[in-house]
């Protein structure tokens, strides 16, 4: 009988198994990979489980939840191999020591370090692997899996396959699809489990049962239940195949018959419904529909775990069953299937259980109940980050509801929310086009996602028109749409300039996301109150919020979201002003800035990308590297975005980066695009002066930044923290004690409110030499002044690995005193060549003068 047992089929198990053993063996220093691709059904997960129980003790499995993120991956790989071989000592890397440190280098460090040092093979299985689909999520398992140690072999189950380069892996020779037809028994596997029941049949009668059920295992089984009575084989397939209906309908009947009447009902009732958990039931069959259920559990009856139901506990019925419970409901006649999945819609809509309410809305198939909860059962699964259960939902309401505008603008906030603003914008282009948006609210929710896409492509609709559209919402307006508009107008607001209008309005969506328990909307509105504090240059307060919400959004299960992203370069962005090192260090968030901004960050925009650039390049060893990432980035922005923020306030930073690098033509092809996107203003002046700088034209900058100097009081605040310190920057060279003064005053009273350091450490020892000067002219700043002090004095180390070699080769003939002329004469190369080595390594070591350069290359054991 069904639910009975599971009977052996051991030449199917080792054909599968080996399958498995050989696709997961190393493979010439890299990690293999395994997908089993195959429809909802067909067993993948029987097949992993029985491979699994067949490994040996040198291999670790590692269940997986794709949903948690990779380093949730590597957490469990560490502390599986933790408890299967605990005699192996925890070392980590990156201790000259040898001593041991506790995860100082990460899970993932500290798992390839073991590999690498033991015999032990790890093999990760994930299931659901076709819910990944956000891009972020994306490009971190092609991360992984490009980088997959060979110690590590992976197992991705999935319906379908995931959008990942599956031939470039298979040209690698690490690849192995297992599909449908490799699941499936084989006519010779069929004979010999049927043998190891003690049931004889013959090679044909083999390939007959074969040919009835497909090699589905379950399939496979019952007809060797209706074999064990002992009859003969050919007049049972006779009976099978001549049947009017299905295989397993011939065993289906008695199971149900068997039932007691109280149990019939509970299952005829649960099997309206695609599924079902004790709450539901309970409210469909009444308080003992708990204990029912179970009972039903001991006595074997089929009841089929849900694997991608919203939460815990979710059932159904196998096909075949479920078709014969809900026939037998139809012939009870006392409640149709009609009216319990309209009453399962009522109950699910009232506790805001929206996968349900679509679900059986869909297998309704009223068209009007359907377009009643489609909206706003959507909408609440979106902005709960639930995208991966809408959409196939949203596939079958197409069929249902071609055409309708709830369908076309449900697409768009999920295009949204994957970051793909060009489908976005083709769909609600799509929804203005049609005739059928005959809803204020629908017309209203296409007026917010169309400012969102404004924002996040930074192009398009006239943000004054944008806002405009937006400030009369309807009456009924639920609150996930009201938090939505609510986070597009304060955006736009900030944009603008208008920063305490979206203080106002972002305070707003705080309390209706509060009141409603809008988890990723508040995260969403603190992350964006931090972006609105950073515009206004509070610096304090942007980095309290960012690490707030990442702190929030990791212990929600949100560790790869774009959010984390965006607010991990909010607190990078704010230590690096504060003069901070980011904590913890940028190396060990993301072993490389630079190739993580290459995949997951770029997925965010480009902004995200630049943020962390710049914090990174202060303290690394590849400034060339970072800057000309940065420089893509910036010109990217510049190139694309409609706003000006960030770009123009990046402008000034990524001009110095450029500057320290040695290639100020840079900052002239940056400030060309700047000005051709947004006009002449005081960051691309301050960009220009920049560049005169690097070129030792101090007259010509200081002329350059005059007339903005006035015009300050409405800039931003870092914009004009900058401003004034290249201002008395440029003042030193001149020997303008008063106009150094006066920068670093004017500075400082700017600065000083949010302890912004970060202009003066970029202005090196020509700054700390002018303060160290003026402290205790300064008045109440000379506190802050101080400080500032001490951190530049802090990070005015040279570092030899920032000087190339030409520049090493100049510098050391600077302390012999010949002329330029005759080092050029003794290095083979032009003046001209000399003059910007000897310009580069003025800067670099944060002096004006040769002399000073000479003292401090020796201080720092340059020369």
């Amino acid at each position: 009988m069904i639910g009975a047992g599971s009977r052996r089929v051991d030449a199917h198990r080792t054909r599968v198994n080996t399958m498995l053993g050989e696709a997961i063996s190393g493979r010439g220093g890299v990690g293999s990979i395994v997908l089993i691709s195959a429809p909802a059904g067909t067993g993948k997960s029987m097949v992993v489980r029985r491979w699994q129980d067949a490994v040996d003790a040198s291999t670790v499995v590692v269940r997986w939840d794709v949903r948690t993120g990779i380093a949730e991956m590597w957490r469990r790989m560490r502390i599986r191999l933790l408890s299967s071989a605990p005699d192996v000592p925890e070392v980590y890397g990156g201790n000259n020591s040898g001593s041991i440190v506790p995860n100082s280098g990460g899970d993932e460090s500290w798992v390839r370090l073991r590999l690498g040092q033991s015999a032990v093979r790890v093999v990760v299985i994930a299931d659901d692997a076709e819910t990944i689909t956000d891009p972020v999520a994306i490009a971190e398992l092609r991360d992984l899996l490009d980088g997959l140690p060979a110690g590590v072999g992976i197992i991705l189950c999935g319906r379908f396959d995931p959008p990942l380069a599956w031939e470039a892996y298979a040209r690698q020779g690490r690849f192995v699809r297992i599909g449908e037809q490799d699941l499936a028994m084989t006519s010779v596997e069929i004979a010999e489990s049927l043998v190891s029941e003690g049931i004889k049949v013959t090679t044909t009668e083999a390939v007959r049962i074969r040919e009835l059920t497909s090699g589905w295992i379950s399939l496979v089984q019952s007809v060797a239940a209706r074999l064990a009575d002992g009859r003969a084989a050919s007049s049972v397939l006779d009976e099978i195949e001549w049947s009017p209906r299905p295989i397993a309908d011939l065993v289906v009947g008695d199971l149900i018959a068997e039932l007691p009447a109280e149990l019939r009902t509970v299952v005829c009732l649960t099997a309206a419904l695609p599924r079902f958990d004790d709450k539901l039931a309970t409210e469909l069959c009444g308080p003992t529909a708990p204990t029912s259920l179970a009972r039903l559990a001991e006595r074997g009856f089929p009841l089929v775990p849900v694997a991608d139901a919203p939460g815990p506990g979710y059932r159904t019925y196998p096909g075949v069953i479920r078709a014969h419970l809900r026939a037998e409901l139809r012939r009870e006649g006392a409640r149709t299937e009609d009216d319990v999945l309209r009453e399962a819609v009522g109950w699910s809509l009232a506790q805001r259980r929206d996968d349900d309410v679509l679900l059986l809305a869909l297998a309704l198939r009223d068209r009007d109940l359907l377009r009643d909860v489609l909206l706003a059962g959507g909408v609440r699964l979106v902005v709960a980050g639930r995208t991966d259960r809408l959409m196939p939902l949203l596939e079958d309401a197409c069929r249902l509801l071609p055409g309708a505008s709830a369908v076309i603008l449900l697409r768009a906030m999920v295009a949204v929310e994957h970051s793909d603003f060009d489908t976005a914008q083709i769909h609600l282009e799509q929804v203005a086009r049609s005739d059928q948006t005959d809803s204020e609210v629908e017309r209203y929710l296409g007026q917010v996602l169309r400012a969102d896409v404004a924002l996040r492509r930074r192009v398009g609709d006239d943000p004054v028109g944008l806002i405009g559209a937006l400030t009369s919402p309807p009456i009924d307006l639920m609150p996930e749409i009201r938090v939505l508009s609510l986070l597009a107008l304060a955006e736009l607001h900030s944009l603008l300039g208008h920063r305490t209008d979206a203080e106002g309005l972002l305070t707003e969506a705080m309390a209706v996301s509060r009141a409603w328990g809008l988890m990723l909307q508040r995260l969403r509105t603190q992350a964006l109150q931090a972006v609105v504090a950073g515009h206004r240059g509070r610096v304090a307060v942007m980095r309290e919020r960012a690490q707030q919400t990442i702190a929030e959004a990791r212990e929600a299960g949100w560790s790869a979201d774009r959010l984390v992203i965006r607010c991990t370069a909010m607190v990078a962005n704010a230590q690096y002003l504060l003069g901070e090192p980011y904590d913890p260090p940028l190396t060990e968030t993301t072993p490389s800035v630079v190739s993580w901004a290459g995949h997951a960050v770029w997925a965010t925009g480009p902004g995200a990308a630049l943020v962390l650039l710049v914090a990174q390049f202060r303290d690394s060893d590849r400034r060339f590297e970072i800057a000309d990432q940065a420089r893509v980035a910036l010109t990217e922005m510049l190139r694309t975005e409609r706003y000006p923020l960030p770009a123009m306030v990046l402008l000034p930073r990524v001009a110095n980066m450029a500057a320290v690098v040695g290639h100020e033509e840079w900052i002239k092809s940056l400030v060309g695009r700047a000005e051709a996107s947004f006009g002449r203003t005081p960051e691309t002046v301050i960009a220009t002066a920049i560049e005169q700088c690097a070129h030792g034209r101090f007259d010509a900058a200081r002329t350059t930044l005059a007339p903005v100097l006035p015009k300050l009081d409405g800039a931003y605040v870092e914009t004009a923290v900058t401003a004034w310190v290249l201002h008395a920057y440029v003042s030193a060279h001149c020997d303008d004690v008063h106009g150094t003064h006066r920068g670093l005053r004017e500075s400082l009273i700017v600065a000083a409110p949010n302890r912004m350091v970060a202009q003066y450490v970029e202005a090196g020892a020509v700054i700390a030499d002018a303060l160290a000067r003026d402290i205790g002219t300064f008045g109440h700043l000379d506190d802050f002044a101080t400080h500032v002090l001490g951190v530049v004095r802090m990070h005015q180390v040279p570092d030899a690995a920032h000087l190339t070699p030409s520049e090493m080769r100049v510098l050391e003939f600077l302390p012999s005193g010949r002329t330029v002329d005759e080092i050029a004469a003794m290095l083979a190369v032009s003046v001209n060549t000399v003059k910007t080595h000897c310009r580069s390594v003025y800067r670099k070591l944060g002096v004006g003068t040769r002399r000073d350069a000479v003292t401090a290359a020796r201080s720092a054991g340059l020369i």
